[in-house]
């Protein structure tokens, strides 16, 4: 190669990287049409408020570089207006000029404060996009004219004050991606023709009025991620037809009136990772979910369901979240193949119809920070091998059938057993049990732990002196007639009767025992003696007579001490 020749082609690639950097630097001008110019600014009339922006739109300058808006580069079209969250404080009117902005491919007027009804010449942007009018203050109905923006992917009116039907016209806009009109006051039945977006990835009608059941026709959105549907009023079944949606990622059903059954096909969304029926009137729960490898939460609280726990959920190793609160599920907690790396963080079973013990497989739960099995019937001891719930910070066992003594204060190679162990506890309730023993002294070391319920069990002993305790409210503590250095929480005063109170609790049983004996005899030799027996706990000396019993019962607990 000669040297001219080689220069040659240097100084090419010279002027070439000039001018590509040349062309970085100052990009080519949009030379805005007068009459995009001119449309727009009528616009700006229609709403003042643009005049007083800090870029205000005039003609001094290309509306091509105008705040909000956007032009082809070839053609000089306006083919955006976003003005987001720039307060119009005004309505849309049928003849605007912006309906004259044909080109339009984006127009995002959300939470612009706009009032009034969308206009139905709406519909004459043919080549619209992305149609944004969120968070306003919209109202009337969604007009059917939408549904000739066959170009349109995303549709968004959510946070309106939107009312009557959906259109079915909406159906039409085959290439549809996400469909928002949540929290609205939308009525009527949701339109089997929804069914026919077969490219839809996002459905959200939630927060409305919607009746009805679930368009079977649901089922061939094949390619859905989401589908919310939370807090109307639908009825009847989940559709058979769900078992289609084999991307679906979301489903919130939350808040409305179904019934019956998950359909057994539920287990199979494989990529399902969050399930809410929570408030609804559903019976039936599948019994194996072992299916659902993706699943994070499930929230199927405030329901009906009925039959055994359903063991087999806690297989799935990415399921941190469990609500089953609220429902009739029997027979005992039971874990199958509980997954090595499970990231269970939440559990809630309260309000069920459980039975059995708390299962020591508990422990592999090592992510555990909520456990509330309150309002069942589970009986036996709480099993020390909770001890390795380290991460546990609310623990509600309340209102049940336990009974044994608090594990605590043993010590194996310095570290104190269960409670005690749990350092970042913040919350624990063990009321209405039939616990016995002392109140560990060690839970007065949890430094978080702020909120504390022994009431109504049979512990005895000191209750332990720290800031957490001297903290709680002395009903937290009532119900054990043999706890004691309650001075401090409850007053000089009041502690008295917290042991009487549960001598009242005794003395009522022992009533009861006493009016059993006495009608007995009534039907005996003795019915004489039985009358007068019966009279003295009928009648006010019924009253004078278990005042005397009651003081005698509480001389004889404080002696005792």
């Amino acid at each position: 190669m000669t040297r001219s020749h080689c220069y040659w082609v240097s100084s090419t690639i010279t002027i070439y990287f000039s001018l590509l950097i040349h062309s970085l630097a100052f990009p080519s001008l949009h030379f805005c049409r007068h009459d995009q110019r001119d449309t727009l600014l009528e616009f700006r009339d229609e709403f003042p408020i643009l005049e007083s922006k800090p870029n205000p739109w005039n003609k001094s300058t290309d509306c091509c570089f105008w705040e909000g808006v956007k032009c082809d580069d070839k053609s000089g079209q306006v083919i955006s207006l976003d003005l987001h969250r720039t307060l119009l404080n005004n309505s849309l009117k049928t003849n605007s000029s912006l309906f004259r902005l044909k080109s339009l491919s984006n127009l995002d007027l959300s939470g612009c404060n706009l009032q009034g009804e969308i206009p139905p010449s709406l519909g004459n942007l043919s080549r619209l996009i992305n149609l944004e009018l969120s968070s306003n203050t919209l109202v009337g109905e969604i007009p059917s004219s939408i549904g000739n923006l066959n170009q349109l992917r995303s549709l968004n009116l959510m946070a309106n004050d939107l009312t009557r039907e959906i259109p079915s016209s909406l159906g039409n806009l085959s290439g549809l991606l996400n469909l928002e009109l949540s929290s609205n006051r939308l009525v009527g039945e949701i339109p089997s023709s929804i069914g026919n977006l077969k490219q839809l990835r996002n459905l959200s009608l939630a927060a409305n009025n919607l009746i009805g059941e679930i368009p079977f026709s649901l089922g061939n959105l094949y390619f859905l991620l989401t589908l919310d549907l939370w807090s109307n009023h639908l009825v009847g079944e989940v559709p058979a037809s769900i078992r289609n949606l084999s991307e679906l990622r979301v489903m919130s059903l939350d808040h409305n009136r179904l019934s019956g059954s998950i359909p057994i096909s539920f287990a199979n969304l494989t990529k399902l990772s969050d399930f809410g029926i929570f408030n609804n009137n559903f019976t039936s729960l599948t019994s194996d979910m072992s299916g659902l490898h993706s699943l994070v939460k499930l929230d199927v609280s405030a329901n009906s369901l009925v039959g055994p726990f359903p063991k087999s959920l806690f297989s799935v190793p990415s399921l941190r979240w469990v609500y089953m609160d609220r429902n009739q599920f029997t027979g005992p907690i039971e874990f199958a193949n509980i997954s090595s790396s499970s990231k269970l963080e939440f559990l809630l079973l309260t309000c069920n119809l459980l039975d059995g013990s708390i299962p020591k497989s508990i422990s592999k739960f090592l992510n555990l920070l909520l456990l509330d099995v309150a309002d069942n019937n589970i009986s036996g001891t709480i099993p020390r091998s909770m001890a390795k719930l380290v991460s546990l910070g609310k623990l509600v066992l309340s209102n049940n059938k336990l009974e044994g003594e608090v594990p605590g204060n043993t010590f194996t190679n310095g570290i104190p057993w269960f409670l005690a162990n749990l350092t970042k506890l913040e919350t624990l309730d063990l009321s209405c049990n039939k616990l016995s023993g002392q109140i560990p002294q060690n839970l007065g070391k949890l430094s978080f732990l702020s909120y504390m319920n022994f009431s109504h069990n049979f512990l005895q002993g000191p209750v332990p002196r720290s800031t957490q305790f001297q903290r709680q409210k002395c009903s937290s503590f009532v119900g054990n007639a043999r706890l004691y250095g309650l001075e401090d929480i409850c007053g000089e005063n009041r502690v008295p009767s917290l042991a009487s109170q549960q001598s009242k609790e005794l003395l009522e049983e022992e009533e009861n025992m006493f009016n059993w004996v006495a009608a007995a005899i009534a039907y005996g030799p003795g019915l004489f003696c039985g009358l007068v027996i019966g009279y003295i706990f009928t009648s006010h000396n019924h009253e004078w007579f278990a005042e005397k019993f009651g003081r005698k019962k509480l001389r004889v607990t404080t002696s005792a001490r």
